[in-house]
């Protein structure tokens, strides 16, 4: 519990002002000049672009007296979010940021709004610190209305949140510390997404490795001579017809396929009813499904009999001609190649014949099944150190709220 004393947001500001859209740079009136909009889009990168994509927009010259951003102003939103991303984060303008418009005027889109804090009595970036710890323990959600599809920022209501207000000096020291163990942080963090990178490029090079045939040592087959390719069935319209679903049958996504990642698919959140049943196929365990639509070449194996839509195709392989495991590594290998050829096409896709003709370097079945067992042993490893990685950079996150929280409980100075 904090032993600072509380005031409300609203009482330690000067301004709260909405944003505007402007019109689009080409319009033409004297009344209106060119100025730079900061968007909602603009707070995936703000670490490292600060800002720096806002939109070029007209904004009418007497708008921009009162809504042109200044340094130490924080950006709220306001409207926008989901399920999975309440509406409410924030952002400061220091610096940084106003230096990547080289003097030009910025300002927010009308999907944000400028709090403008009073700072004879509140640092700006310890408002916005404790303005982003806030967000992050879920209390945001009290503050917010609307849809599943656009969540709104009930602002009047966030002017209430009571923020611990120590001295002045304090709140600078607490600054100074925040931003020097955050530092740290960012190191650790740089080192962790490096070795991810250093991993996927060892992932590549042990694939090319085993599979590569440079030398032309094996022979090259089309897919659709060693396998059965066919589409997903989803035939009835609409799709999402609530009679085709809620029985005992088993429908798979492509998203499902994109979490198992190369693996198997033990879970599912669909399942079809008879009728949904009549007018898909039931495809067997084992089945190496194979998206075509949006996210291509990704793979995962079925775990159970299941359905899919037609953005998926399924392969069973001629047993005695190819293993599926070595042609799942394949793919792996190639799915770069596969992505640029489907993003050459109008809709971001490939199709059956399209895979009935891939290519594919076939060594005899019993090399197949000696090259997938030394692969799988290297990336075994490589995988075990890509789940350590992704537990340490969850700690990290972990340990940079419980500095915030220390920081606005009276315990980091």
């Amino acid at each position: 519990m904090s032993t600072y004393p509380t005031y409300k947001l609203g009482e330690i500001i000067t301004d709260a002002i909405g944003g505007d859209w402007g019109k689009d740079p080409s319009f033409q009136d004297d009344s209106y000049e060119l100025a730079y909009c900061i968007r909602g889009a603009e707070y995936k990168n703000w670490a490292s672009e600060k800002g720096s994509t806002a939109a070029l927009r007209k904004i009418k010259s007497t708008n921009l007296l009162k809504r042109q951003l200044k340094e130490g102003d924080i950006i709220v939103e306001i409207s926008g979010g989901g399920p999975e991303q309440p509406v409410g984060r924030t952002e400061v303008i220091t610096k940084d940021v106003l230096d990547n418009f080289k003097g030009k005027k910025v300002l927010c889109t009308n999907f944000l709004r400028l709090i403008r804090p009073n700072i004879s009595v509140v640092d700006s970036v310890f408002l916005n610190h404790y303005l982003k710890f806030f967000y992050s323990t879920g209390e945001i959600i009290k503050y917010q209305a609307g849809s599943n599809n656009l969540r709104n920022l009930k602002f009047n209501d966030y002017l209430t949140i009571p923020i611990p207000l120590p001295p002045l000096a304090t709140q600078h020291q607490i600054v100074s510390r925040i931003e020097s163990l955050f530092a740290e942080l960012d190191k650790a963090v740089e080192h962790l997404r490096a070795a991810q990178q250093q991993l996927k490029t060892y992932r590549q090079a042990v694939l090319n490795h085993w599979l590569n045939n440079e030398d032309g040592k094996w022979e090259t087959v089309k897919l659709g001579e060693v396998a059965e390719i066919k589409r997903g069935r989803s035939k009835h319209r609409p799709r999402n017809d609530k009679s085709l679903f809620g029985g005992k049958y088993p429908f798979i996504q492509t998203g499902e396929i994109r979490e198992a990642n190369g693996g198997t698919i033990t879970t599912f959140s669909q399942t079809y009813s008879e009728k949904g049943l009549a007018q898909s196929r039931l495809w067997p365990k084992g089945t190496l499904c194979l998206t075509i639509a949006a996210n291509i070449a990704e793979t995962a194996y079925l775990g159970f009999d299941a359905c899919f839509p037609d953005s998926v195709v399924g392969i069973l392989a001629q047993e005695d001609k190819l293993s599926l495991d070595y042609f799942n590594l394949f793919i792996q290998l190639i799915k770069q190649e596969i992505e640029n050829k489907a993003s050459a096409t109008a809709q971001k896709n490939i199709n059956v014949d399209f895979l009935e003709n891939l290519g594919v370097s076939l060594p005899p079945l019993s090399e197949q099944q000696r090259i997938v067992e030394e692969i799988e042993s290297r990336l075994s490893q490589a995988e075990a150190a890509e789940a350590h990685i992704a537990e340490s950079l969850q700690k990290t996150e972990a340990l940079r709220q419980s500095i915030l929280k220390k920081a606005f409980s009276g315990e980091l100075v």
